[in-house]
């Protein structure tokens, strides 16, 4: 009688396992076809550029070409039409300036944006990797339970069989 029961015993038990196995193998299935990446966002999109620098130096441009001007004026209509054009190249030359400025502040915000996308990407897709992996092995797990629990339910069996658990004769 107790060779049955021990019999009885460890197939239900292994049964369970391999039971078991199958539900944990179908969950992190299940999870790994749901399974979503997640969304971070770039820190430096949103930097705003500034045109403090570029409005100062027009500003001060303008100051300057005023007061040339004045000075230019009071030399004559010759001297106004000789300086006049280095006036103007000198506003244009500014205004290239600030404008190279503003250029250089877009150009930095634009490589800071490119270098926190690449970033994000190595993470998430390090995360999505990690997840992967870990499903991944719960399956593996799963599997592993359920010849596990198979081989156990058979083990019992065996094991039943050389007791004769399974005889037909009834002197037992």
């Amino acid at each position: 009688m107790a060779t049955v029961t021990t019999s009885i015993l460890a197939g239900g038990l292994a049964a369970g396992q391999a039971v078991s196995g199958m539900i944990d193998k179908k969950k992190a299935k299940d999870e790994l076809a749901n399974l979503e990446t997640p969304e971070l966002d770039n820190v430096f999109e949103d930097i705003r550029i500034s045109t403090i620098g570029s409005d100062l130096i027009k500003e001060e441009a303008s100051r300057t070409s005023a007061n040339t001007i004045d000075a230019i004026r009071s030399g004559g209509a010759r001297s106004i039409i000789g300086a006049l054009p280095g006036v103007v190249a000198q506003n244009n030359r500014i205004n290239q300036d600030s404008q190279l400025y503003l250029d250089d502040q877009v150009n930095k915000r634009q490589y800071a944006v490119a270098q926190d996308d690449a970033r994000i990407r190595s993470m998430e897709e390090n995360r999505y990797l990690g997840d992967v992996q870990g499903l991944n092995n719960r399956i593996q797990e799963g599997r592993q339970n359920v010849w596990s629990g198979l081989r156990g339910f058979l083990g019992a069996a065996a094991y039943a069989e050389r007791a004769g658990v399974f005889d037909k004769t009834e002197d037992k």
